[in-house]
């Protein structure tokens, strides 16, 4: 079975989108893009793991002034540079082979964190049905499967639905994100019972998705949200 992944989905770079030397899949990336693309590193807002500029401050400025219903977010890389194409080629261009990626420097940034928080099980972040049969799969999803495959935790992908077909959130202010998502989500009424959930999700912006889902699922019972990201931003 792996062999036909392999052969389906080779290892490519995410940066530039070559096929990986043997030598170049332990990194991820290609030596150039490498060089290229940033872990979000240590100076993080201690809520949703935006990068800060400055190490004085605890946290960022959106969550100095929203409430979230997420208890703590991370993410790997700097939403720049390399990471910008990368995220666009998973999302549309059917490159799910990063996944398995993004998934490994997840786990080895995260991996203690998830332990230390107890994490019972990993949620995707879901697509509304009629898009994801038109894309094909849904790139949350390809990504809480290999950090599944990684953590050994299981995946819930039907543990929260869309049922609604909200306009693209990429334009839009943080209000305007959560009025578009409002009562887009919800849970399945033979959802499993868990106290502690990692969401998945591709990018983090400015938590509107992340905060409508995890509000769905704290309604259902769960006591806490973790959230993670393959990107996120910077503190402004």
């Amino acid at each position: 079975m792996t062999i036909f992944r392999e052969i389906l989905y080779p290892d490519r770079c995410p940066g530039c989108d070559n096929i990986l030397y043997d030598k170049e899949r332990k990194r991820g990336f290609c030596q150039e893009c490498a060089s290229k693309t940033q872990l979000i590193g240590k100076t993080v807002c201690v809520k949703c793991g935006k990068r800060l500029k400055d190490e004085t401050k605890v946290y960022c400025e959106d969550c100095k002034k929203l409430h979230h219903y997420f208890t703590q977010g991370k993410a790997g890389f700097l939403y720049d540079g390399p990471m910008k194409l990368a995220m666009y080629r998973f999302k549309y261009s059917n490159r799910r082979c990063y996944g398995r990626i993004f998934a490994e420097v997840l786990w080895e940034q995260y991996g203690r964190w998830m332990r230390e928080n107890e994490i019972e099980g990993i949620a995707p972040v879901p697509m509304y049905g009629r898009k994801e049969r038109q894309r094909g799969y849904n790139q949350a999803r390809v990504l809480a499967e290999e950090l599944g495959q990684k953590s050994g935790l299981p995946v819930y992908n039907h543990l929260v639905i869309r049922v609604q077909n909200s306009a693209p959130q990429k334009n839009l202010n943080y209000i305007e994100r959560k009025n578009n998502l409002k009562n887009a989500f919800k849970i399945r009424k033979s959802a499993v019972k868990l106290r502690k959930i990692l969401l998945i999700d591709d990018i983090y912006t400015t938590g509107s998705t992340m905060d409508a889902v995890s509000r769905v699922l704290l309604e259902s019972g769960v006591e806490q949200i973790y959230g993670m990201s393959v990107c996120i931003g910077e503190d402004r």
